[in-house]
């Protein structure tokens, strides 16, 4: 990269403005400060000594270093389903709660007519349904994302089996890598070696 408005930068500015917004929306909302606050720092904190922002490391970015960081990014993958799901949540409608809202017409009007309170009970049973809808979604959506992240890790396990099937598979994932590149042709000059002695 040349210049830092190379189009490739996007996604980093997104993800640093995305972080920067949950920063701010944690100080301002006393509720959610502590539960997005400790996301957000183990998703941070670890990766930045990760990164070689601060110092240069004499390692790439790997899965290892980034173990940590994931905790943070699973408890805020949580929080936001768990918002979500507030969001959507049934309970808070008075519907449950024994009482009946009418529409303003039939507050302000002296008199309360058996139509008006049969209109706002069919108005909240269609909203409290659209919820309910709502929230089915939010959890089927969570866990096919569960299922197809679980599917991924199980295809990937078999790449740790050897230094061969590791360094074999970030060659394919990355065939232009350098040090992919010199991992595997040290593991073929290792094996050549032992096989001549």
């Amino acid at each position: 990269m040349s210049s830092i408005w190379d189009e490739r930068n996007l996604g980093t500015f997104t993800a640093y403005g995305t972080l920067v917004a949950l920063w701010l929306y944690a100080l301002w909302k006393p509720r959610v400060r502590r539960s997005l606050s400790e996301a957000l720092a183990w998703g941070c904190l670890p990766f930045v000594p990760a990164s070689g922002v601060l110092a240069r490391l004499g390692t790439l970015l790997a899965e290892r270093l980034l173990y940590l960081p994931s905790v943070g990014y699973c408890l805020l993958l949580g929080w936001l389903i768990h918002a979500a799901e507030e969001g959507c949540a049934t309970s808070e409608d008075s519907a449950e709660a024994g009482s009946v809202l009418l529409p303003e017409s039939a507050t302000a009007a002296p008199k309360l007519t058996l139509q008006n309170t049969r209109n706002a009970s069919n108005t909240i049973s269609k909203e409290n349904t659209r919820k309910s809808k709502r929230l089915s979604i939010l959890r089927a959506v969570a866990w096919i994302s569960v299922a197809l992240l679980a599917q991924r890790t199980r295809q990937r396990i078999p790449d740790w089996a050897t230094d061969w099937t590791l360094f074999h598979a970030a060659q394919e994932a990355c065939p232009t890598s350098a040090k992919t590149r010199h991992q595997v042709r040290d593991f073929r000059w290792c094996c050549c070696c032992s096989r001549n002695f």
